[in-house]
C-alpha cells in the first residue's frame, strides 16, 4: 500500500512540475527571421542577381526601376508593420486571470478581429503588389518571364518550409 502511495505522490509532483513549465510565458523569440535588421538587404541582394539573370534591354530598365523600387518599399512597410503587430499581440498574450469568461470571450473577439484587420490589410497590399508584378512581367519576353517565374518559386519557397529552412537562411548559419 505504501508503494502506492509513494507512486501517487511521485506522479502529482510530477505532474505539479511539468504544469509549473507550460504555465511560464514562452521566451521571446531570439534571431527571429521576421525582426533581422537586413531583411532590406536581403531583398536588394536578390533583386540585384534577379535583375542580373535577366539581362534586361534598355526600354525595360523604366519598368524595372518601378517594380524593383516598389518591392523594396514594401518590404521595408511590412518590416515596420510586422514589428509593430508583434509588440501588439505580445501585449495581448497575458490575459488576466480575474476576467470573467465574458469578458475573456470578448477578448479574444477584440483580438480576432485585430487579426482579420491585419490581414485584410496584407490582402490589400498583396492585391497592390499583384498589380505592380503583372505590369512588369508584362515588359518581359517569354525568355525573361522562365527566369522570373522560377526566381518567384525560389523566393517564395519559405511559404511552403520553415523559414529557418529558406536557402537565404540556411546560407545565414
Amino acid at each position: 500500500m505504501q508503494t502506492k502511495f509513494q507512486k501517487l505522490i511521485v506522479i502529482s509532483a510530477v505532474l505539479c512540475f511539468t504544469t509549473t513549465i507550460h504555465a511560464q510565458p514562452a521566451p521571446p523569440l531570439q534571431n527571429d527571421p521576421r525582426q533581422s535588421p537586413d531583411v532590406e538587404l536581403m531583398t536588394q541582394n536578390k533583386l540585384n542577381r534577379l535583375k542580373e539573370k535577366l539581362n534586361l534591354e534598355a526600354s525595360q530598365q523604366a519598368k524595372w526601376n518601378d517594380w524593383s523600387a516598389k518591392v523594396l518599399s514594401d518590404v521595408k512597410l511590412r518590416k515596420s508593420e510586422m514589428q509593430e503587430n508583434m509588440q501588439k499581440w505580445s501585449k495581448n498574450r497575458d490575459v488576466p486571470q480575474d476576467l470573467t469568461t465574458p469578458e475573456k470571450l470578448d477578448l479574444q473577439i477584440k483580438n480576432l478581429t485585430e487579426h482579420i484587420n491585419m490581414m485584410q490589410n496584407h490582402l490589400a497590399k498583396l492585391k497592390e503588389s499583384k498589380s505592380n508584378t503583372i505590369d512588369f512581367y508584362a515588359s518581359l519576353n517569354k525568355n525573361q518571364k522562365t527566369i522570373f517565374d522560377l526566381y518567384w518559386d525560389k523566393a517564395n519557397a519559405h511559404r511552403h518550409m520553415g523559414m529557418m529552412e529558406h536557402p537565404e537562411m540556411m546560407q545565414r548559419r
